[in-house]
């Protein structure tokens, strides 16, 4: 990663970074108005060769998760939970806020633990800031908009915003575990401050927009965008939209197929588990159903009224506990899927965008070899024809004058072709290290909470099947039976 010394990332040294953070604690939260971007220094983007899944075609070891972090793990962290929605105001302008409550060690903080209440809309000024940021950053995705639930009016369910909140704690948890976005100075803001709404205003927080960052070239992504065209994006996009890269690195093939492999699997788990919630809800509801029967058939056969009560009441505990565990599948695991979903499709945008740098360096390169071969041919003393000579013999000109003009404009051409190249080359090639760097940074979030989500489901699992071990071992002694050894 030495060539990284080269890039432009209006960067500064490690004593101005920590000059700038300690000038920070001493201003206050407030401070943050004044300087808005982080700084990072080369050694923040350190590829890790040793990952594993779509990075890699290694295996994962078991330290693979955690070798990226090790570093952070002493120094600084950052634990943040979204949860306890509230809707604020009636009518029309109703909206519902969450609580953010943060436990670090960062010095940037005034206290250890910081707790505020921001609406989904904040969320979103910090996200299209962190893109303006690090345009070159996959940086992760909100939940969806469910714009659904605004025409169903179910927005303010609790269904909803519970999702929704599991969701924002992980997009935190994210931002939080990235190198270089937990050290965002917006970041900080949006997690302690009190004068939030007042940042925004001093920033102009409607002006921030999620595509304004992708324009950015690689060589100063802290620059802020210029404003490109309709039409200018929009022949780009025609341009490109057949294009297909003809050198690609192998590696990056191999995150592309890693990639989309990912996402079918991803895919595929969710409709599989989605399934099982369905039935799961309806297997709830047939158990309430046969426990009120069966405490009816105790009225019917008062000799073994007990035995039907007590059998009803296990049913029944059995239909709660199975509810339980639906909702945590629904609302903790199928979200963490979606989320992962999301999250491999910025991926995937990070990889298209590299391979947009690639279709300008290729385009480049054929249009000079273009140029030099049309030069060559004019050295050679060809490039002349019937109907060129024919004008120029009307209008006077001189066949060798006209020649040698041609040859200097393309002379000058080639000149501006070469330097273009030059740059497009180097763009491309330090676009692809940042995008193989972000993809190491994926795999070790990715790893963390798969096993986080992972675990938390068998645990749900585990805690349900010994709840229904315990109480039916129960009723089947108060009934007089024996249970199984």
């Amino acid at each position: 990663m030495s060539d990284f010394t080269n890039v432009t990332w209006d960067s500064a040294d490690a004593d101005e970074a920590a000059a700038s953070e300690s000038s920070h604690n001493a201003a206050g939260p407030s401070s943050a108005y004044n300087d808005d971007t982080f700084h990072p220094t080369d050694t923040d983007y350190v590829s890790n060769g040793d990952e594993g899944g779509i990075g890699s075609s290694s295996e994962a070891g078991p330290s693979s998760s955690s070798h990226l972090f090790a570093s952070t793990k002493s120094d600084i962290y950052f634990n943040c939970l979204v949860n306890d929605p509230q809707k604020e105001q009636d009518g029309q302008n109703a909206y519902i806020t969450y609580c953010v409550s943060t436990e670090t060690n960062s010095p940037s903080f005034q206290n250890a633990t910081a707790r505020v209440r921001r609406r989904f809309s904040d969320f979103v000024y910090l996200y299209n800031t962190l893109l303006n940021q690090y345009p070159a950053v996959a940086v992760p995705p909100l939940p969806d908009k469910s714009r659904l639930e605004y025409i169903k009016g179910d927005r303010f369910a609790s269904e909803f915003t519970l999702k929704r909140a599991t969701s924002l704690t992980r997009f935190l948890s994210r931002v939080t575990h990235h190198p270089l976005l937990k050290k965002s100075r917006s970041l900080y803001t949006f997690l302690e401050s009190d004068d939030w709404n007042a940042y925004k205003k001093h920033k102009g927080g409607s002006r921030l927009s999620s595509a304004s960052g992708g324009g950015t070239d690689l060589v100063n992504p802290n620059t802020a965008p210029e404003v490109v065209s309709v039409l200018d994006g929009i022949s780009d996009t025609f341009l490109n939209a057949f294009a297909k890269v003809n050198n690609q690195s192998q590696e990056l093939i191999e995150v592309k197929e890693r990639a989309d492999k990912l996402d079918d699997n991803l895919g595929a788990i969710i409709k599989t588990f989605s399934r099982v919630v369905r039935r799961q809800s309806d297997l709830v509801h047939d158990l309430d159903e046969f426990s009120q029967q069966m405490k009816k058939l105790s009225t019917l056969e008062p000799q073994l009224g007990r035995e039907f009560q007590e059998f009803a009441r296990g049913v029944e505990y059995f239909s709660q506990n199975a509810n339980i565990l639906r909702e945590q599948v629904d609302n903790d695991y199928i979200v963490s899927l979606r989320d992962m979903e999301n999250y491999v499709a910025s991926i995937k945008g990070l990889i298209r965008a590299r391979d947009q740098k690639q279709l300008d360096f290729e385009g480049l390169s054929d249009y000079l070899t273009k140029a030099e071969s049309d030069r060559n041919t004019l050295l050679s003393g060809g490039g002349s024809n019937f109907l060129r000579n024919k004008v120029e013999d009307l209008r006077g000109i001189n066949h060798e004058v006209a020649r040698k003009e041609r040859l200097n404009k393309l002379e000058s051409k080639i000149k501006d072709l070469q330097q273009e190249v030059s740059g497009a080359k180097i763009t491309s090639e330090k676009f692809e290290e940042v995008t193989l760097n972000e993809v190491a940074i994926f795999e070790s979030i990715k790893s963390l909470e798969m096993k986080d989500t992972l675990a938390g489901l068998a645990d749900g699992h585990i805690e349900f099947y010994q709840n229904m071990i315990k109480e039916w071992s129960s009723i089947a002694k108060t009934i007089g039976a024996q249970p199984d050894a």
